[in-house]
C-alpha cells in the first residue's frame, strides 16, 4: 500500500517539474534560463526543448 502512495507522490513531482519546464519555455529568455538551470552550455542542444 505504501508503494502506491509513494509512486503517486513521485509521479506528481515529475509531472509538476515537466509542467514548469513547459511554462518556462514559453517565457522570454525561458530556454536560456533552462540552459542555465541544467548547466547546458551547447546552445544547439535542442533535444531538451
Amino acid at each position: 500500500m505504501w508503494r502506491e502512495e509513494h509512486a503517486k507522490f513521485i509521479n506528481s513531482q515529475y509531472n509538476n517539474a515537466y509542467r514548469v519546464i513547459e511554462i518556462l519555455k514559453k517565457t522570454p529568455e525561458g530556454k536560456a534560463k533552462l540552459r542555465k538551470i541544467y548547466g547546458i552550455n551547447n546552445r544547439n542542444y535542442d533535444e531538451f526543448y
